[in-house]
């Protein structure tokens, strides 16, 4: 599958959330990500002039506020980013939870809608 940023809004909040308290850094999320991902070949493939692939730079671009102002996770207040020991790490606010809680009950009903209603 090809992934957009508004794809991975909710796998990154459930990742960070499932850290908490002690936090998650970007690297560890990307690494979660790509665990569990069926990415495509052409996201995996090295951009040109850069050292990484298609998909880690938009797994990078959910955090970012400036180029994504919509759906960055910062910007939204669902993430926060603290320094611990000198190392950046994400942690999840009260907003993200929300989020989670209503993106979880969201997929509960289609769930639930798809076992009623015939296709």
């Amino acid at each position: 599958m090809k992934y957009s940023v508004n794809d991975l809004r909710t796998p990154v909040v459930m990742i960070v959330a499932n850290n908490s308290p002690a936090g998650v850094t970007t690297t560890e999320i990307k690494n979660e990500l790509l665990e569990v991902l069926d990415v495509e070949r052409s996201q995996m493939r090295i951009l040109s002039g850069r050292t990484d692939a298609k998909i880690t730079q938009t797994i990078r671009n959910v955090f970012c506020t400036r180029d994504y102002p919509n759906v960055g996770l910062v910007g939204s207040g669902m993430l926060r980013v603290v320094n611990v020991d000198g190392v950046n790490v994400w942690k999840v606010t009260a907003k993200g939870r929300a989020y989670l809680k209503e993106q979880l009950a969201n997929a509960s009903k289609r769930s639930a809608r798809r076992l009623l209603v015939p296709t």
